[in-house]
């Protein structure tokens, strides 16, 4: 029956830390849905008339007045002016139509010089003259021509002989004397795509030979000028550059015109649209916009005032109004979806990496109300900046009172749970992630009461930078705000210090665990249960000593935990305050045992565990110091009396059983350390009164050491052979120093002083 019960009660155990899990993860998704997704029953449409004044609950960005700022900035940049380049190539483009063009104007200019001297010819008939005479004619003729007037007959030379003259000997008038002029310029002109107008293009035909090279030079030069200078368009400002650079040329007013109007038909801008260089620019200037942020408790809308969009959008950016009829339980269902992986890979994590909270009920419960506290805090702070958000106090009390790699894992579970709830921004989960680490790193150390100012300094110093330096890499800048979310950071890290050290004695009241403070109230021999080991049974409580002294440096050389090793040696043996004297360490003269039966023995010395056990309950000892109680003796058999029974029964109807410990064996290095320390310190009590030799101790320690190896006392203690070796050698160290000689004193006459007091 009562097998069955233990079995209930094992089973029982096993299922709760399962419960707690699901239990943990309903109060985290009521939470959520209770928490940022949860908003106001107020409805309001952009138009509405506000019914009471609305603040930001948090710093917010103004997503509608960023927008516009970023539209504007788009069109600023559009209107900019394009980016150009110089390309040589237009100037020599240029420069070769403009040859081609005079060297066209050399061919009319030609052409029409011929038509003029053809023309004269057929108009005028020179008689034969005297040769002086006839040179004046030729003169006259010439200046005629360049002239542009046709020669006629003179007026006296009248009637039909004129008419019937012959060409040889008389001046004749043309068949049609306008013949030559039917030809104006701007038809010349009109295959090379240049218009002058008509008193210009025959001034241009008419012109001097010198003029016109002249011109010619002159036009390249300005082409050339103006061209190093640069012409972007071929605006007014550009052609009165060129008309300005003619008037500097000395050409005479009609071929300053020619050139101007001949250069600024041909010339083109030379410096063209950069397409890429443009882009480029008008880009960089559509990204320098500002942001427009909303402070936190900076009013959106007062009341009686009318919802713009832009307070709209902002009030249902931060929740404090329904955007609809009925709330998007989407997001929420999301939220759950994540909290329920986060809980199964916790589950999973604990199970490979801590089984021993899944078995312990009192840090599975412990963790579980931890949590719970932590989440419901999130709730109800929900609003706060986010830096006061207590996920360091979850950390830290989880790293001093159940495991420091487990606070890590669940430190960033819990910056995600925090997300799900309040609706976080990816700075709060790099600030919780960085800080919860620095924060479980140091609360080994603040287990120490001397640490504990140093801990807390130091937590508020990192926060501060952590906070500051993720504030300027996430906005790109330093500011005042930034500067002031440090602040709450830093009293943020010394406030979680304190909290979690002022909180301990009720953790460790309420669920019996055991920390370093706990460890060190302990050890004071003013503690009711050693005071009374020291008085009442003073042969073990110096035992105790030992063993706790041996365990100590054993636990210390294998990495293990030296200061619970140590206090579950001073406790391991109070059950013998019920009847010291039946144990040898105590016994100043008779031995009781040697009066009763081996089997009443063998109960009374197996009654000093159970004994123990109440007495650590009465006292509210911790559970893992009454695991050293209950363990030490494992389900070890007491040989001793066993032996002795069957020497006086003949072996016969003596059951070992009988004379087993109905306890576990030790389930942790420290509770095998201290049943090996047992073992060895009352085994070399007898040893090192017969020998002194080093050897024979350490071959006596490790023979008792394997004995329990061999029978099966240390499979559950997590010790390896390694482990067995550094603690065989750390007890040989221990007991050989205590194994030493004393000077012998001279014996004292009667009436001299006593020479320890010398």
């Amino acid at each position: 029956m009562n097998k069955l019960t233990d079995i209930n009660i094992k089973g029982i155990k096993g299922a709760l830390p399962v419960l707690l899990l699901v239990a943990a993860f309903v109060v985290t998704v009521f939470c959520t849905a209770t928490g940022a997704w949860s908003v106001p029953g107020t409805l309001l449409r952009p138009g509405d008339v506000a019914d009471q004044r609305y603040k930001a609950t948090r710093r917010i960005e103004n997503t509608i007045a960023t927008e516009h700022n970023r539209l504007e900035a788009e069109k600023n940049a559009l209107n900019l002016p394009p980016t150009r380049v110089k390309d040589e190539y237009v100037g020599e483009q240029v420069q070769k139509k403009l040859t081609d063009l005079f060297a066209n104007l050399d061919d009319i200019r030609a052409q029409y010089r011929q038509e003029q001297i053809e023309s004269t010819a057929r108009s005028i008939v020179i008689p034969a003259v005297p040769e002086p005479v006839a040179m004046v004619a030729a003169s006259l003729t010439a200046a005629n021509a360049h002239a542009g007037i046709s020669v006629l007959a003179s007026d006296t030379d009248k009637g039909d002989e004129a008419d019937k003259v012959d060409g040889s000997d008389s001046i004749q008038k043309s068949d049609n004397p306008e013949a030559a002029e039917k030809i104006d310029a701007a038809t010349r002109f009109e295959s090379l795509q240049l218009t002058l107008t008509g008193a210009l293009g025959d001034y241009l035909l008419e012109s001097e030979e010198s003029e016109y090279e002249h011109l010619k030079e002159a036009t390249l030069s300005v082409l050339s000028a103006v061209m190093d200078q640069g012409i972007q368009e071929l605006d007014t400002r550009s052609l009165l550059n060129i008309k300005d650079q003619f008037d500097q040329t000395g050409l005479s007013t009609e071929m300053r015109e020619i050139g101007y109007q001949i250069l600024s038909s041909y010339v083109e801008p030379n410096y063209v649209v950069d397409e890429e260089a443009t882009s480029s620019l008008r880009k960089e200037a559509a990204e320098q916009y500002s942001a427009v942020w909303l402070l936190e408790g900076q009013t959106i809308v007062d009341d009686g005032e009318i919802v713009s969009e832009e307070a709209y959008e902002l009030l249902r950016s931060l929740n404090l109004i329904n955007d609809s009829e009925t709330r998007d339980i989407l997001p929420i269902a999301s939220a759950a979806a994540l909290e329920a992986l986060i809980f199964a890979l916790t589950g999973i994590f604990i199970s490979m990496f801590n089984p021993r909270l899944a078995e312990n009920s009192k840090e599975a419960a412990l963790l579980f109300t931890i949590y719970v506290v932590v989440v419901v805090a999130f709730r109800l702070l929900n609003g706060i900046p986010y830096q006061f958000m207590p996920v360091m106090v979850f950390t830290m009390l989880t790293a001093m009172l159940i495991d420091l790699r487990l606070s890590v894992i669940l430190n960033i579970f819990m910056t995600i749970t925090l997300i799900c709830i309040t609706k976080g921004s990816i700075e709060t989960i790099v600030f919780f992630v960085s800080s919860g680490f620095s924060i479980a790193l140091m609360a080994k150390f603040a287990m120490e009461r001397s640490h504990i100012f140093i801990v807390g300094i130091l937590s508020s110093a990192i926060n501060f930078v952590l906070m500051l330096v993720i504030a300027m890499f996430f906005r790109g800048h330093f500011s005042m705000e930034a500067l002031l979310e440090a602040g709450y950071a830093a009293i943020s890290g010394i406030f979680t210090v304190v909290l979690c050290m002022g909180s301990l004695p009720f953790w460790e009241a309420a669920f019996g665990v055991v920390t370093n403070i706990k460890l060190l109230d302990l050890t004071n021999p003013n503690n009711p249960l050693l005071r009374r080991l020291a008085l009442e049974a003073p042969g073990t409580y110096h035992h105790s000593l030992l063993v706790a002294n041996l365990a100590e440096t054993a636990a210390y050389n294998i990495g293990t935990d030296a200061n619970l090793a140590r206090v579950g040696g001073y406790y391991h043996d109070i059950g013998k305050l019920k009847a010291p004297s039946y144990f040898i360490e105590n016994q100043l003269g008779s031995n009781p045992h040697d009066t009763i039966a081996p089997k009443k023995s063998a109960e009374i010395i197996i009654d000093h565990v159970r004994y123990g056990l109440e007495l650590a309950n009465k006292n509210k000892l911790p559970q893992r110091i009454c695991d050293f109680i209950a363990q030490h003796h494992g389900n070890s058999v007491i040989n001793y009396f066993y032996c002795k029974a069957k020497d006086s029964f003949g072996g016969e109807d003596v059951s070992q059983d009988d004379f087993r410990y109905p306890f576990d064996n030790p389930t942790s290095k420290e509770t095998a350390i201290v049943m090996l320390a047992d073992i060895v310190e009352a085994a070399m009590r007898t040893l090192m009164k017969t020998s002194k030799s080093s050897d024979n101790i350490e071959k006596a320690i490790k023979k008792l050491i394997h004995g329990r190896l061999e029978d099966g006392s240390l499979n559950d203690s997590q010790l390896t052979l390694s482990d067995l070796e550094k603690i065989a050698i750390s007890f040989g160290k221990v007991l050989k120093g205590m194994n030493h000689d004393r000077i012998a004193y001279p014996a004292m006459e009667e009436g001299a002083s006593d020479p320890a007091a010398v």
